[in-house]
């Protein structure tokens, strides 16, 4: 009984560092996205501030509203606009596209993540199974603590 004990321990504190690992990933997944909304912010802000005058303000705001370089350089007053403008445009369409690549490694980490977490349930049920329940919360409380 003692070696099940300390099976069960050993599995119990990989699950608590597998969820320790799945919250920071999540939380710099979260950070991420709110570093690259803040550029497109700033960008949309900047192109509202220098946006031809007589363009239809329907379309001007249909404009100000996207995140997406391809759709802006759509509009036909893409040309229009000056060449510092257009050179934002391309820095923030670059930081996006390398966050997305970032975002998207991070979730195949999270996925392996998971899929160790399952594995370490499923052993963990056959140990200790009467932890089960208590852990699974532990584990939860864990990967849902809030971001600081």
């Amino acid at each position: 009984m003692g070696c099940r004990n300390n099976d069960s321990e050993k599995i119990e504190n990989r699950l608590k560092d597998v969820s320790y690992k799945v919250h920071n990933l999540l939380c710099e997944t979260e950070i991420l996205k709110d570093s690259i909304t803040i550029k497109w912010n700033t960008f949309n802000t900047l192109l509202e501030a220098n946006v031809p005058p007589e363009m239809p303000e329907r379309e001007k705001r249909n404009l100000l509203q996207l995140s997406n370089a391809p759709l802006i350089r759509i509009f036909k007053w893409y040309n229009r606009l000056d060449e510092n403008i257009k050179k934002e445009l391309r820095k923030v369409e670059i930081q996006d596209s390398l966050t997305v690549v970032t975002i998207l490694k991070i979730s195949g980490q999270l996925k392996e993540l998971e899929d160790e977490k399952i594995q370490l349930l499923m052993k963990l049920e056959k140990t200790d199974k009467a932890r089960l329940d208590s852990i699974n919360q532990e584990l939860f409380t864990i990967i849902e603590k809030p971001c600081s």
